[in-house]
């Protein structure tokens, strides 16, 4: 992906290998940019479609939105939308919003365990990521993280955290690709779904110290919490067997050992 500033604005594009699951014959591109109010029916719409195309489980991946919605996130000046484009065609989108206080960060990052961030922050969170599904196989998504991380930094963040269903594979691998990590896991309040939680630092902080590592499989969720409340957190996916790749790190360690510290005393 190509990534450059025009004036205050940052552009990308990319190149597309398929649609619908075939390869294109001639040299294409999709393109990124920011959403503004123009572009909400065609986020409606593309909602609407990623919706009514998940399978049976799904249903906490993403959620349907009307047009209200995506205009009262767009009235908040600290949300900032992300589309793809074929042409004229919106086939991708996303978010960041950027955020600076514990209430904030919460209505996006449902996690106690937030005290690596320091008392004073600036955060980028990202949301609602979702892909055309005729579009898929084109790493858009990867592209998309990518794109939001150069916003966040120009917009000042320090730090970019995401959740993501812990049965959404195809969402973490995106997220790994960018060197963001899995630093634990929790429980959605808005629809009681399963977790997990990305972070990762823009300056690129060294979270861990080796990269030796072993793998646990992704639906133990049970074994999978029990070490990330000890010094472990999740690097990358392996496809092939089905498992998280876990590594050594005390980057999370105090805010672990308080959590797990308040959940042994509530039993």
């Amino acid at each position: 992906m190509q990534i450059y500033n025009r004036g205050n604005r940052v552009l990308a594009y990319a190149s597309m290998n398929k649609i619908n699951h075939r390869p294109v014959e001639t040299e294409k591109f999709y393109h990124l940019r920011k959403l503004s109010v123009r572009d909400i029916p065609a986020m409606v719409e593309l909602s609407s479609c990623i919706y009514h195309s998940l399978e049976k489980g799904q249903e906490c991946f993403i959620h349907q939105h009307d047009r209200t919605y995506y205009e009262q996130m767009m009235d908040n000046p600290k949300m900032h939308f992300v589309g793809a484009f074929d042409g004229g065609q919106l086939i991708a989108m996303s978010y960041v919003r950027i955020v600076r206080s514990r209430k904030e960060l919460f209505e996006e990052f449902p996690s106690r365990n937030n005290a690596f961030l320091g008392k004073e922050f600036q955060v980028a969170c990202f949301g609602a990521d979702s892909v055309h599904p005729s579009y898929r196989g084109n790493r858009i998504n990867e592209n998309m993280i990518r794109y939001r991380m150069k916003q966040a930094e120009l917009l000042g963040a320090t730090d970019c955290v995401s959740i993501i269903d812990r049965k959404n594979i195809w969402n973490m691998r995106p997220y790994f690709a960018n060197e963001f990590v899995m630093m634990g896991a929790d429980v959605d309040p808005s629809d009681g779904g399963d977790i997990a939680l990305m972070h990762r630092r823009l300056d690129k902080t060294p979270l861990y110290q080796s990269n030796e590592h072993f793998e646990i499989p992704v639906n133990d969720y049970k074994s999978l919490n029990k070490l990330f409340a000890a010094r472990h957190i999740a690097t990358g996916y392996n496809s092939e067997t089905e498992a998280l790749r876990l590594v050594n790190s005390d980057y999370y360690q105090s805010a672990n050992l308080m959590l797990l510290t308040r959940r042994n005393y509530a039993r």
